[in-house]
């Protein structure tokens, strides 16, 4: 080719490429030293695009020209030489023949660029097209875009794959989009002078915007179509709208009738490529809320009659196809999941082939399944894994119970809710407020009015005794009493003797909420205790049920405590479960405590708080912390009274409370409790003045994230910033967790992306910032642990943790 046959045929690239920097420059240096590239995604994710934007950067650089040729329009049975004759057309080499060697020819000489746009359809012959000119023309270089790669290693092929845009791009792109259709409105600039409002030009509020991208799955195309309704729906309604039906409102307003007029199109054309084993296990997974592990999947679907070798098949062409997403969780485990717009395309295939039921009940049998066995072998040395795995699967339990509930199999989410709160793992995992909400949900769908038998009847009452313990653990005693009351009248309707939850609830309910002792309290709880004896299922049952009766025999006849915990702390040991023998020790401070015991009190209580927090309970150390604080206070000297233990005890209380208010936890409706709380204050203010009382509980109070450390140490750490101890890189993560202003946090892909590091570095210095922040989830980072400004004081006549006040020093 001479120069002056030199072309460049490519579309129009105007306007903004929004959020796809990284993925443009890391395409043109790859078409820089390589020759075949392969940009893949799921469909509408902006592949031809990106590809076009690409092209037009590098056509400068190529002297033989650049083309797209478009291969949408071909058939599938489109033949290789059909193919050729497309790829001729489209590089303006009008002949009579075609075929590798002509246009191979024809392009033959200078560097050349050739865009080969929507090559899923047609993979067969144009792999066979691609290698032939990669072969016979040394200098051509080729961008192809598809839903799946080419699979062409042999050739060279480097594959870069597109994700949504990150929420803050999709928010920004859809922004444009709007911007650019209410300019093109008659009138809109003086509207835009007129009410410029606080929302940008736009007038369109981030947070609403924000809701909507992520109802689309930040898939440009969708973003676009959506946007161009802006002009006739206010964003309540259009977020609405898309949720309730994606396919009626992500459309084309203008009619148009290519593959991405409307959403439901996209999804159309990535369906027809699929094979029958696809589209059956496209089906079943959109039952699945979020991504998961594939061999979860595989255990679901093996109920609609693929074998597991079909459906390891279809999950991998899913894959390949980019309609199965693949990412990695916290724990670098891998997960597999569709987006949620793919999800709801699926579905209503499910719906349509009458499966949907089948496909739910699989679905809940396994977390059935998972749950029970979660529950029958917790207290065990591999506790921690068991329960940290019962809390990564919340969602998907979340949704078993939500499908059981819809499809009236109430016994089935009665069951779900008695294991889950038989795991234990709400406490650990501090989400007391979700397993609350999930057994108030199950009681009002399946309550007394659904029960058909006794033994539904028993399932109901565990339900409810669950409900009470969980709500009595927040601090909710009349709640906690009235599911109580409740029970009682299930088991009279029913003629049943008390059963064995009934007992530990109420029990539990008498022991922790009445300021006197009450022996009644003992009596229930002991038998609940041997009501779960002797079945190894119920050995996780059995060792809450002791712990709680130990901590009434130390609440209502202190002389049986030592006795009482020294039988928990055996049966711990024994288990050999670490979160349980924490809890043990605990229960061992508690005893020597009310006994009088204070050096073995601080010795058990430092014993329970290097394993709690080596396991890191959040529950577990607030009580810890309390229990600490009342040894430091009640082992004052009464004659020689210590100014700085009284502070230390004051200042402990103070963190305690404040992490009592973090996980939700009202202390007023926990007497026993509650009274030692103010003891410790109380002894405190005797010692100290006024002003010193006061700062030492406001700075217990903003510093608790250091409570552990002062506790075992009875030293704090210096007060600067915790970035100071934080690499400079640690830094720039810890700052791009913090919210921004509409309250949207970056995800670790976000960070990674714009840090240019991977997810998995990311993830390790997320966890190193919680840690040297005290905190337990990145949801609780906010700017002023990073930058802690001093707060004003206040005066002891408000609660004792509440308020933050200037440093007390210790």
């Amino acid at each position: 080719m001479s120069d002056l046959d030199r072309s460049v045929d490519l579309p129009l690239d105007y306007g903004p490429l929004i959020g796809r920097s990284t993925e443009e420059q890391a395409a043109v240096t790859l078409l820089s030293r390589s020759r075949l590239i392969s940009l893949t995604g799921t469909g509408g994710v902006g592949k031809t695009r990106l590809a076009i934007r690409v092209a037009s950067r590098v056509a400068e650089s190529m002297p033989g020209g650049a083309w797209l040729v478009e291969l949408a329009a071909l058939p599938p049975h489109t033949t290789v030489d059909q193919l050729w004759t497309s790829i001729a057309r489209g590089i303006h080499l009008f002949n009579h023949q075609s075929g590798p060697d002509v246009v191979a020819r024809h392009l033959d000489g200078p560097s050349a660029l050739l865009v080969l746009d929507n090559c899923e359809h047609l993979l067969a012959p144009v792999r066979e097209a691609v290698s032939a000119l990669l072969a016979a023309a040394p200098n051509v270089r080729i961008l192809a875009t598809s839903r799946q790669p080419l699979h062409l290693p042999e050739a060279g092929e480097h594959v870069l794959d597109l994700s949504p845009l990150a929420s803050d791009d999709a928010v920004h792109a859809f922004l444009a989009y709007a911007r650019t259709i209410r300019s093109s409105s008659p009138g809109a600039a003086d509207a835009e002078t007129s009410h410029p409002g606080p929302q940008g030009a736009t007038g369109l509020d981030p947070r609403q915007v924000s809701r909507l991208v992520e109802a689309v799955d930040r898939l440009p195309v969708a973003l676009e179509l959506t946007s161009r309704w802006v002009e006739t729906m206010g964003l309540d309604e259009l977020i609405a709208a898309v949720t309730a039906d994606p396919w009626q409102t992500v459309v084309d307003l203008e009619a148009g009738n290519g593959r991405h007029g409307t959403l439901r199109r996209v999804y159309d054309w990535s369906w027809e490529l699929c094979s029958d084993e696809e589209r059956l296990a496209w089906q079943w997974i959109s039952v699945f809320p979020r991504a998961t592990e594939q061999p979860t999947i595989v255990e679901v679907c093996a109920a609609s009659g693929l074998d597991r070798m079909a459906i390891a098949r279809a999950v991998a062409g899913l894959r390949d196809k980019r309609i199965l997403a693949a990412d990695l969780d916290h724990t670098g485990t891998p997960r597999l999941g569709l987006l949620a717009t793919a999800r709801a395309y699926g579905a209503e295939h499910l719906d349509a082939s009458g499966h949907a039921p089948s496909a739910r009940a699989a679905y809940r049998t396994y977390y059935h399944t998972m749950l029970a066995h979660a529950a029958d072998t917790s207290p065990t040395p591999d506790e921690l894994a068991n329960l940290r795995g019962v809390d990564a699967q919340l969602d998907h339990i979340k949704t078993a119970i939500d499908y059981a509930i819809a499809d009236a199999d109430l016994p089935a989410a009665r069951t779900l809710v008695i294991d889950l709160t038989r795991t234990r793992a709400a406490f650990l995992c501090g989400w007391l407020g979700d397993a609350r909400a999930i057994a108030d949900r199950v009681i009002d769908a399946a309550g007394p009015d659904t029960v058909a038998t006794s033994d539904e009847a028993l399932q109901l009452a565990a339900v409810m005794a669950a409900d009470a313990w969980i709500t009595l653990s927040q601090g909710s005693p009349e709640r906690a009493r009235s599911l109580i009351a409740d029970c009682h009248q299930l088991h009279k309707q029913w003629e049943l003797e008390p059963s064995p939850p009934l007992q530990f609830a109420e029990g539990a309910v008498l022991a922790l909420t009445q300021p006197e002792p009450v022996p009644r309290a003992v009596e229930l709880l002991t038998a609940a205790r041997h009501a779960f004896a002797g079945d190894p299922a119920l050995l996780g049952d059995r060792l809450m049920v002791t712990m709680v009766w130990s901590m009434a025999i130390s609440v209502n006849d202190a002389p049986r405590a030592e006795e009482a915990s020294a039988t928990f702390l055996a049966e711990a040991h024994a288990a050999g479960a670490p979160w349980t023998e924490s809890w043990a020790e605990w229960d061992t401070t508690l005893a020597a405590f009310v006994d009088g015991r204070y050096d073995e009190a601080n010795r058990r209580c430092r014993r329970a708080l290097i394993l709690m927090s080596s396991i890191g309970d959040v529950w577990g150390l607030t009580w810890a912390l309390l229990l600490a604080a009342a040894i430091c206070a009640a082992s004052i000297d009464p004659t020689h009274p210590d100014k700085r233990q009284a502070k230390r005890a004051a200042w402990l209380a103070a963190a305690a409370q404040r992490r009592r208010d973090d996980i939700g936890v009202r202390l007023d409706g926990l007497a026993p409790l509650e009274s030692l709380h103010t003891e410790i204050l109380d002894r405190a203010a005797e010692v100290l003045d006024q002003r010193t009382f006061d700062r030492a509980v406001a700075e217990g109070h903003r510093r608790h994230h250091h409570a552990v450390q002062y506790a075992l140490n009875d030293r704090l750490p210096r007060r600067p910033s915790p970035t100071d101890t934080l690499t400079r890189r640690q830094q720039e993560v810890a700052h791009l967790m913090l919210p921004d202003p509409t309250g949207h946090r970056r995800s670790d892909r976000d960070i990674a992306a714009e840090l240019g590091i991977g997810i998995r570095t990311v993830e390790t210095h997320v966890g190193n910032v919680l840690r040297v922040c005290g905190l337990q989830k990145r949801t609780e980072l906010q700017p002023h642990h990073l930058n802690p400004t001093p707060h004003p004081t206040r005066n002891r006549t408000n609660s004792p943790g509440q308020g933050p006040a200037p440093d007390a020093g210790s």
